[in-house]
């Protein structure tokens, strides 16, 4: 899973069970609390940042 921080939000980048890449944008709802904004398909970069964070697996 790769980390992004944006304006108080967190955007996470991983695969599904079945290898779609997807990015999920958490909104902090307090201290160490946070609910879901939206999730899309991730986009060709982000997908590119989670392989090199990961050692170059390919997803998807």
């Amino acid at each position: 899973m790769s980390r992004l921080r944006y304006a108080e939000r967190i955007i996470l980048v991983g695969p599904t069970k079945s290898g779609r890449m997807l990015a999920i944008i958490l909104a902090s709802k307090g201290r160490d609390k946070y609910y879901p904004v939206t999730a899309y398909t991730a986009s060709r970069r982000m997908r590119k940042n989670y392989e090199g964070e990961k050692g170059g697996e390919k997803h998807g």
